[in-house]
């Protein structure tokens, strides 16, 4: 793409942008109006940017997850008595936190999927249960966490049990779990009648 191409692209896709990168485009696309040029280091970002609004308005893949019903029973129930409920599962020892999105959010019904510890947000699974990654999620990472999701949406109480019984803690409150019971079910007493699964 040459630079009249990309300052086009940025002036007609400015809105698409982050509110905190649309300043900084904004004077990038005033230089090349009064000057008719760009140093090499604006060139660089104009065609960033540019590359930004591009994939922004890229329709992103979808993966099949399956009904959320499950894992909604789960989050619903303990909203009742918790502020935040969430799910931390890992994949290959990376944490993977499932939320869901509140009601008077851009997308109601969905879960939310955060990968905290080196990612931050990751995607979303619609109400329908389609799973829509970032577009910078890549292999092998996507495909492990498609099939957690998968897994979790066909049994969530187990997915939740075997995780606490191979990791040593709970998958609500992501505390140790010290009792024999709390092991070998997978998860805490406590956490157990927020969620609404059995214990004991």
């Amino acid at each position: 793409m040459v630079i009249q191409d990309q300052v086009s692209a940025l002036q007609n896709g400015l809105g698409a942008l982050p509110e905190k990168d649309q300043g900084f485009a904004k004077s990038l696309l005033d230089q090349y109006a009064s000057k008719g040029s760009l140093s090499e280091k604006q060139a660089y970002w104009v065609g960033r940017l540019a590359d930004a609004i591009t994939s922004s308005m890229t329709p992103k893949a979808t993966y099949r997850v399956g009904s959320l019903a499950g894992i909604i029973g789960l989050l619903e129930g303990a909203s009742k008595k918790l502020q935040f409920p969430a799910i931390q599962l890992s994949i290959h020892g990376d944490p993977v936190t499932i939320s869901r999105a509140g009601n008077g959010s851009k997308n109601p019904g969905a879960i939310y999927v955060k990968m905290p510890k080196s990612r931050g947000y990751v995607g979303k699974v619609t109400p329908q249960g389609d799973f829509a990654p970032i577009n910078s999620l890549e292999e092998p990472t996507l495909g492990d966490l498609h099939k957690l999701l998968q897994r979790l949406a066909a049994d969530p109480a187990g997915v939740a049990s075997k995780y606490g019984k191979m990791t040593g803690r709970c998958c609500f409150c992501h505390l140790q779990l010290t009792d024999a019971k709390s092991l070998a079910v997978g998860y805490g007493k406590t956490c157990a009648k927020n969620y609404g699964l059995p214990w004991g």
